[in-house]
C-alpha cells in the first residue's frame, strides 16, 4: 500500500497523533520518516520524537534562529528542549569561532613579502575572520563560510594577491571545515 501524501506538518501532526494513540507502530514509523524529511526539518520543529529531535537539532543549526518562522507547533516542544538547543547553538559557535586561528603557514606573497610583514597573517585573513564570526555567530555550520562567494569576499577585502593565497590555503581550509564539522550538533 502506498503512503498518503502529507505535504505540510498541520496534514502530519494529526495523522501522527492518531497512530500513536492507537499503538499503529507501522503507520508512526513511517511518519517519523516523514517528519525527518528536510523540507519538515527546515519548516518546522519537533516534538516528543527524541531521535528525529536529534536529527532536527542537526538542521536547525543551518538556519538562524531569527529567520526561522514562528510555527504553532513550537507549542508542543518544551523550554527543557528549546534551552537545550540554543545551548548547543551557542557552544558550538564558541568553540568554532574559537578554531578561527591562522596557522603560521598561511601567507600572501604580497602582504607577507617584506620582512617586517613575514609574521603576520595575510590581509585577507582579518576579513575573513570577522565576517565568519559573525555568520557562525548566526549559524554555526560550515555551510556559508567555505563557499566560494564567501571567499571571494575576503579575497577583494585583501591585496591583488591575496585570492592565490586563498586558493593556496585549500588544506587550511580543508582541515577548518573538516574541525568545525566534528563539533557536536545534536541535542
Amino acid at each position: 500500500m502506498a503512503d498518503p501524501v502529507i505535504s505540510t506538518l498541520d496534514e502530519l501532526a494529526p495523522v501522527l497523533e492518531a497512530a500513536r494513540k492507537y499503538d499503529f507502530m507501522v503507520a508512526v514509523e513511517r511518519l517519523r520518516q516523514r517528519l525527518v524529511a528536510r523540507d519538515f526539518l527546515v519548516a518546522s520543529p519537533l516534538y516528543d520524537l527524541t531521535e528525529e529531535a536529534r536529527i532536527a537539532s542537526k538542521t536547525a543549526l543551518d538556519v538562524a534562529i531569527s529567520e526561522q518562522e514562528l510555527h504553532d507547533d513550537l507549542r508542543h516542544i518544551t523550554a527543557y528542549d528549546y534551552h537545550r538547543l540554543v545551548v548547543l547553538r551557542e557552544q558550538r559557535a564558541r568553540a568554532a569561532i574559537e578554531m578561527l586561528k591562522p596557522p603560521r603557514e598561511l601567507k600572501c606573497m604580497q602582504c607577507n613579502g617584506r620582512w617586517e610583514k613575514s609574521r603576520d597573517p595575510p590581509r585577507w585573513w582579518a576579513d575573513f575572520k570577522e565576517r565568519a564570526k559573525e555568520e557562525l555567530l548566526l549559524r554555526p555550520t560550515t555551510g556559508v563560510i567555505f563557499t566560494l562567494p564567501f571567499l571571494q569576499q575576503s579575497a577583494h577585502a585583501g591585496c591583488t594577491g591575496c585570492a592565490a593565497s586563498i586558493l593556496s590555503s585549500w588544506w587550511f581550509f580543508d582541515k577548518l571545515r573538516r574541525d568545525i564539522d566534528d563539533l557536536p550538533a545534536t541535542v
